[in-house]
């Protein structure tokens, strides 16, 4: 479960920033919300973290957090497509888990870390804060997101790959003893 929240947050790029305490002093931000300036407590990385793929995936958003069956139905049949994007790409495992994997990790980061200016921020912290988010900001990185969690669903399978393989030559290490 470690290796699944790791590398789902690493994959989020406000995740991997300290500017506006990665999107938690941009607020407030405003979501299906025609009044301008946005008001209330909604922060972008709330937007990150929920919004665009609550939207995405047609799961209603809640504050009680009983969304949480509406995310598990919605993540199989996500993963799946995702999945058979990647299949039809040809994507591969990329860099080498059986060397320092530690520069591997932070290579993922700092890839996502630049996606907060080239696309969080694109616009600025002044027209995010003036701007009804779930129009043209979502049209604009919904696909980004996708993306992103499908890179973190390959690496993650990568990862896992590189373990399994590892303990198997363990063991076949220990059999030939």
């Amino acid at each position: 479960m470690f290796l699944f929240h790791l590398l789902g947050d690493l994959h989020q790029p406000l995740h991997t920033v300290g500017f506006a305490r990665g999107g938690t002093r941009t607020k407030p931000v405003c979501w299906n919300t025609p009044s301008e300036p946005c008001s209330g407590s909604l922060h972008l990385h709330s937007v990150w973290d929920r919004h665009i793929i609550h939207k995405q995936r047609g799961i209603p958003i809640s504050l009680s957090r009983p969304e949480w069956e509406a995310e598990k139905a919605a993540a199989r049949p996500w993963a799946e497509e995702l999945f058979e994007e990647q299949q039809e790409r040809g994507a591969e495992c990329e860099g080498d888990f059986g060397g320092e994997l530690e520069g591997v990790v932070l290579g993922w980061a700092q890839e996502v870390n630049k996606l907060a200016c080239e696309a969080v921020y694109k616009r600025g912290v002044s027209w995010i804060k003036t701007h009804d988010l779930s129009e043209a900001y979502y049209e604009e990185h919904k696909a980004l997101v996708a993306w992103l969690v499908a890179q973190a669903g390959l690496r993650l399978s990568c990862w896992l790959n590189s373990i399994a393989e590892v303990l198997i030559l363990e063991a076949e290490e220990r059999r030939d003893l």
